[in-house]
């Protein structure tokens, strides 16, 4: 049988008032809780806040058929069927490269913007590193790429060579890269 002393009053007091561990862990946890909140909240706030726009890529207005069959007029052919492998007899299948010249879908527009880039740098020569650095950064202010990745690009460039090229590929062509196109 529990004396009076070790009974918790009905108000969820223990005896002589004070309420014991409870409100301190449940005052504990409501702010652990808050600031967990916070914390997610903060980063995903500064997720979103780094993220390219929505509309970085223009919407396309000629898409890729992957149903095209290159036997008809409307498949632009590239390359007529030949058959696979080195060597074939050709009764085994056939591969044939189809091209859309008109297609403007974002991974085409990325295409052509890197195609600026590369066209201007042009073959690797024997400039000092401080002039390819400046060469780098020169023909990525004047590719056809969307402004938002132009100025995301001038802002974290750097001055060397290392720099340059890192910024380069952060923004650019790594998998996960800022300007890259978003497949759905």
């Amino acid at each position: 049988m529990k004396t009076k002393e070790e009974t918790p009053e009905a108000d969820g007091t223990a005896p002589g008032g004070s309420r014991g561990w409870r409100v301190p862990v449940l005052a504990g946890l409501a702010i652990l809780v808050a600031v967990s909140a916070l914390i997610a909240g903060l980063f995903l706030y500064f997720q979103k806040a780094d993220a390219p726009p929505d509309d970085l890529w223009a919407e396309a207005t000629v898409t890729a058929d992957p149903e095209c069959d290159p036997e008809t007029a409307g498949c632009d052919i590239l390359l007529p069927p030949v058959p696979a492998g080195h060597g074939s007899d050709g009764s085994g299948p056939a591969i044939s490269l189809v091209t859309y010249p008109d297609l403007d879908d974002p991974i085409a527009q990325w295409g052509r913007c890197m195609d600026t880039v590369f066209t201007c740098l042009g073959p690797p020569d024997n400039a000092s590193a401080e002039e390819r650095a400046g060469r780098l950064r020169a023909c990525v202010a004047g590719a056809e790429c969307p402004q938002a990745c132009l100025d995301r690009y001038a802002g974290q460039a750097g001055g060397d060579l290392d720099a340059a090229v890192t910024a380069f590929e952060r923004i650019f062509v790594a998998e996960d890269a800022w300007c890259a196109p978003r497949q759905d």
